[in-house]
């Protein structure tokens, strides 16, 4: 598939552009078989000789598999089919040479089939089908062989010489883990054991789950114990977290780590959309320049080779290089994969179905990778959003609009039957009841497909064919929504479930209750894999929503900080409960107040909502009051973030499960007090009813997996931004009555407390506070 620009730019589907150029191919391939002596796909299998420079012979075997072959009386005929979609005018103009990869691989096929069949005499013939109007060109492509073997030699001489390299670093890389320091004076005990363990369980290729207070030092454990093993063994490492800032802290680590030595070779990969170089994202050919002839003249620039030379290979390395020679950064990170001992990059990258790429797992197998999840107790929630899917009626109607007087009766017909499912659910659910579990019908659905596929693709021909701009097209946004509501209702089972919802915004939903079984999938594919957060307790839920083996280890770590320099204080003459909310705000505020003037220090206040947050707000009467919004850009957060730096007794208003509860590193310096208000629940809704329901089915904790465990991690992660070194001292007040319950207590981590969590429970918090106070030395 080729000169696909306008469909770029449009945003029509790619799913659907390769499913009508597969039928143009099939198609012309169905006439051409009519002709005598025509046949198609016809596979060589051919071995080659070289020599390079060095007199060095290679012995090679060549596969490949020609679209067609045509025996006429005087000569043999090479067909190779390409499909495009251009507008007549550009399509008569354009020339092969605007696609040079196409007319290399014709001249490999007529190379291999003239050795194969030495007194032929072979030519190409390259045909370009244009979807929108099925008209054809041909361009025949003779037969050189000096100049093809010459290009053809130059590919395996790229390939041969980077297998060699490969074999050759195998050695340097074993004597590399044997040389691999610590990069620190001493290992902390929590270190130790993480370092052991990974030791062991590497080797059985074992999972394992690591939970480690915040501040143990976890990640440098993990990345020391991981690289000293995946250096020795072959095998790659590919560290996932959503975090940024958290992928940096990976890529400097690895720095320190690494010392002066050239491994590991560590890539760090930023997404496609914040790489790009253009002003708009494009990705094709023709519309970015950055992509034109790309391979060849990455292959010619000898870049990648330079590149390779470097032992740490950061985004804006790429970014620079793609500036100052015209080729896409993000291409040139997906051309380096295979060659990095430790690719850094977010959860996509490996759980993601429809953007995991293979080029990452070499040859398509990610067993030579070691999986290391940060924040593991993220990923199960973030799954589930990979397998949901969401159709929204302003969609449907802004591309109703864009139709209007275009004249396509099919076109109305089929959004006159999706509207109907619209209406058909909206009957069926009650009006106080938002949203609404439904029942979708696959086969419905996926005669609904069927038709807003006949009936875009004569939309978008006349699009093509009047030279269509590349404004974003509504039909085109419709049409991708469709594809993944489509996909997603293809996943069997009984861990999704179909809903209606009427606010803000009327929308369908398959919503994905359980991601475990695709998880799993992923996981069992790598060699190994590690699963590390502050939060992973109970692990036997965490193994089962993470879809990993029973047998996984599970590894719970002590805090190693002195108990000494902190203060946890819980007041339970508080609630945060829905029926007595409203009575408790004004004595929340006043807790807030009261603890903020005593430790008179920077103060973080948690809140499991930020209705709540801005309630309680009201009544807290400083003046310089911050508060985090629901809506902040990166900018404001970061404003926001330096004017409570700047204060030294400032007092911000967060949410808990937010960016300032788990996604800023603050240093002990910069905050030494918080309040958590709550037990962190998420909100009672249907979709976590649904949840809680489904996990009860199975004969789990419903309610523990819904909302109890998810509450108390983000509890626990609030916590964590106090105390994160041995030198950090804080004084912490958590208020909600519910901390006495038992389910609560028995999730209360054991480094809170030195023989019981009910030491944590004060009559008078404020006495408690004031003794720490005293210990407190400025």
């Amino acid at each position: 598939m080729c000169g696909d620009s306008n469909a770029a730019s449009s945003g029509f589907s790619f799913t659907l552009r390769g499913k009508l150029g597969s039928e143009a191919h099939r198609k012309l391939q169905d006439q051409r078989n009519k002709t005598g002596g025509y046949r198609q796909e016809v596979h060589l299998n051919v071995p080659l000789v070289l020599a390079d420079n060095g007199s060095e012979e290679w012995s090679v075997r060549v596969r490949g598999r020609l679209d067609g072959l045509i025996e006429e009386i005087d000569r043999t005929v090479v067909e190779e089919i390409k499909t495009v979609a251009l507008s007549p005018s550009n399509f008569q103009s354009f020339s092969p040479l605007e696609y040079p990869r196409h007319k290399q691989q014709i001249e490999i096929y007529l190379h291999l089939l003239a050795i194969a069949r030495p007194d032929a005499n072979c030519v190409g013939n390259l045909i370009y089908v244009n979807l929108p109007d099925n008209r054809r060109r041909s361009f025949e492509i003779p037969y050189i062989s000096e100049e093809i073997e010459s290009q053809i030699a130059e590919l395996i001489e790229d390939l041969v010489l980077r297998l060699n390299r490969r074999e050759d670093e195998k050695e340097q890389k074993r004597q590399t883990a044997v040389d691999l320091k610590f990069p620190f004076p001493k290992l902390r005990p929590g270190q130790e054991r993480i370092i052991s363990e990974l030791e062991d369980t590497l080797q059985t290729a074992n999972d394992i789950l690591i939970e480690a207070p915040t501040g143990l030092g976890k990640t440098v454990a993990v990345l020391y114990a991981a690289l000293k093993y995946a250096l020795s063994n072959d095998r790659r490492l590919l560290f996932l977290t959503s975090k940024t800032t958290q992928q940096d802290l990976v890529f400097n680590t690895t720095n320190l780590i690494r010392s002066d030595a050239p491994f590991p070779r560590t890539l760090w990969m930023r997404a496609r959309h914040k790489m790009c170089l253009q002003e708009e994202q494009l990705c094709h050919p023709n519309e970015c320049e950055h992509l034109v002839d790309f391979q060849r003249r990455v292959r010619r620039s000898k870049i990648l080779e330079e590149l390779l030379l470097k032992s740490a290979i950061h985004p804006d390395d790429l970014e620079a290089i793609g500036k100052e020679h015209t080729l896409c950064p993000h291409e040139m990170s997906l051309l380096l994969c295979q060659d990095m001992d430790l690719l850094i990059g977010d959860y996509n990258y490996a759980f993601d179905p429809s953007c995991r790429p293979s080029v990452l797992f070499g040859e398509g197998d990610p067993s030579e990778m070691i999986f290391i999840t940060d924040e593991a107790h993220n990923l199960p929630e973030r799954a589930r959003g990979y397998y949901s899917a969401v159709l929204h009626w302003s969609k449907i109607e802004a591309a109703h609009e864009k139709l209007r007087g275009e004249g396509i009766s099919r076109f109305d017909e089929v959004l006159a039957a999706i509207k109907s499912q619209f209406a058909y659910y909206l009957n069926e659910a009650p009006q106080q009841h938002d949203p609404y579990p439904i029942q979708f019908s696959d086969q419905h659905w996926l005669d609904i497909m069927r038709e807003f596929e006949e009936a875009v693709v004569p939309y978008w021909y006349r699009i093509m064919s009047s030279d269509g701009s590349g404004e974003e097209d509504p039909v085109f946004n419709l049409q991708r929504d469709l594809e993944a509501f489509h996909r997603s209702l293809g996943y069997e089972g009984d861990n999704f479930v179909g809903l209606i919802r009427r606010r803000p915004e009327v929308v369908l939903e398959n919503l994905c209750l359980d991601a475990s079984p695709f998880l799993g999938e992923n996981f069992a594919e790598a060699h190994a894999s590690v699963c590390m957060s502050a939060t992973l307790e109970p692990f036997d839920v965490s193994k089962q929503l993470l879809g990993l083996n029973e047998k996984a280890v599970a590894l719970p770590l002590e805090n190693p900080f002195p108990q000494e320099n902190r203060h946890i204080a819980i007041d339970t003459t508080v609630t945060t409960l829905y029926r007595t909310r409203e009575e408790n705000i004004i004595p929340i505020a006043q807790r807030i107040e009261k603890f903020h003037q005593m430790v008179n220090r920077r103060t973080l206040a948690f809140f499991p909502s930020f209705e709540l947050m801005n309630r309680v707000a009201e009544h807290i009467s400083k003046a310089d009051l911050l508060k985090q919004e629901a809506e902040m850009s990166d900018r404001q957060r970061s404003d926001l973030l330096k004017r409570f730096k700047q204060s030294d007794r400032g007092l911000l208003l967060c949410v808990m499960g937010g960016v300032f509860a788990e996604g800023v590193d603050l240093p002990g310096d910069q905050v030494e007090a918080a309040v958590v208000v709550g037990v962190g629940l998420p909100q009672v809704c249907t979709e976590n009813e649904l949840l809680r329901a489904y996990f009860d089915r199975l004969g789990c904790n419903g309610f523990g997996i819904a909302y109890l465990y998810p509450g108390m991690r983000r509890v626990i992660q609030s916590v964590g931004r106090i105390i994160r070194s041995e030198d950090d001292r804080g004084m912490i007040l958590l208020l909600d009555s519910r901390y006495e319950r038992e389910e609560y207590m028995k999730l209360i981590p054991r480094h809170w407390y030195n023989s019981s969590s009910s030491e944590l429970f004060k009559e008078n918090w404020e006495d408690s506070v004031n003794e720490f106070l005293l210990s407190y030395k400025d």
